[in-house]
């Protein structure tokens, strides 16, 4: 079960996740949570091929401001591409 503790932070359960192949990660901004809960995804996902992670805003979709380039999106996708070190053997990252 995901809970969040009294200091904000995820709690995650450790365990093996055995049937994700291809996760995707939308509204991603690089906070410390979305960071968390990536790694904990990349550490546990065994069977993982590809991240996506998106940084667009789920409300933005199909709207004419979801392809609204930002710096706060540009930072995101830093954030995300620091996290390519941590992918599993032979897994892919894509960062929208």
């Amino acid at each position: 079960m995901v809970s969040i503790d009294k200091f904000g932070r995820l709690r995650l359960p450790n365990v093996r996740i055995n049937v994700s192949k291809v996760v995707e990660f939308m509204g991603f901004v690089g906070r410390t949570n979305d960071v968390e809960l990536v790694m904990y995804l990349l550490e546990n996902a065994v069977s993982l091929e590809k991240m996506i992670i998106d940084v667009r805003d789920p409300l933005s979709v199909g709207k004419p401001l979801e392809f609204n380039e930002t710096d706060k999106k540009q930072a995101a996708r830093e954030c995300g591409r620091q996290l390519k070190a941590n992918l599993p053997f032979g897994a892919k990252l894509e960062i929208i």
